[in-house]
């Protein structure tokens, strides 16, 4: 892996928010207005709906964020393997500049989530 080729990966990524409406917890915990950090790479492609058909979601795990993306820089960015996919990479669920205990001010009274949490958000 050439570093420089990771460098220059990294800096045609943008890092996004969005915020989420509303979201509900396997807990049974519902919070509004959540914020999501992610990249997108590749172009989408819609269905006559609008909906896009060819979104591949990553998550980073349990370490890094929606920049973890870059370290799979030689296989999203090339067109024979996953280029001609939309790869939307999220900062998950209780991770720094995502919806987390920190930044959502709520601290230790942040609801406790499961893995299934981090998928739906």
């Amino acid at each position: 892996m050439n570093e420089k080729d990771i460098l220059e990966f990294e800096k045609s990524l943008k890092v996004k928010k969005y915020t989420l409406k509303e979201f509900n917890f396997a807990s049974g915990e519902n919070l509004k207005n959540l914020l999501v950090e992610y990249v997108t790479i590749g172009k989408p492609i819609k269905n006559e709906n609008g909906g896009i058909i060819n979104a591949v979601a990553f998550f980073h795990g349990s370490g890094g964020n929606c920049m973890s993306i870059k370290r799979f820089h030689k296989i999203v960015s090339d067109e024979k393997v996953l280029g001609k996919y939309f790869i939307i990479s999220i900062t998950t669920l209780g991770s720094p500049n995502s919806f987390c205990p920190s930044n959502s001010g709520l601290g230790i009274k942040f609801p406790s989530y499961t893995i299934e949490d981090m998928v739906n958000f």
